[in-house]
């Protein structure tokens, strides 16, 4: 029975590492790339904090494990900066193309 308990340890330990390198290689390609309206869009991630907001809710109303909890901020907290990073790239890339309008209008903002 031990051994069942550590496996089912391990694989979720597992799960949580596969999933913060996915959300992190996210963030990094965004910033490398400095555009991530391509990839991903606002409902998408409002749909998915909204996912992880009611599962922190509900490990905390229902008295979870810690490492459940703590599991729970980090995916919420994971989300918020892929939010920020989004809406700072988005207004970054509008005023980037609203500079090159002018530039060609031959106009000053």
């Amino acid at each position: 029975m031990l051994f069942g308990r550590w496996h089912r340890v391990q694989v979720s330990n597992m799960s949580v590492g596969d999933d913060k390198g996915k959300v992190q290689t996210q963030i990094y390609v965004a910033y490398r790339n400095g555009r991530v309206d391509q990839a991903l869009s606002l409902g998408f991630l409002l749909c998915w904090i909204a996912g992880d907001l009611t599962n922190f809710v509900g490990c905390y109303l229902t008295n979870q494990l810690p490492i459940q909890i703590v599991t729970a901020i980090f995916y919420v907290n994971m989300d918020i900066v892929m939010i920020s990073q989004f809406v700072y790239y988005k207004l970054k890339n509008q005023k980037m193309t609203k500079c090159k309008v002018f530039q060609q209008l031959k106009c000053s903002p």
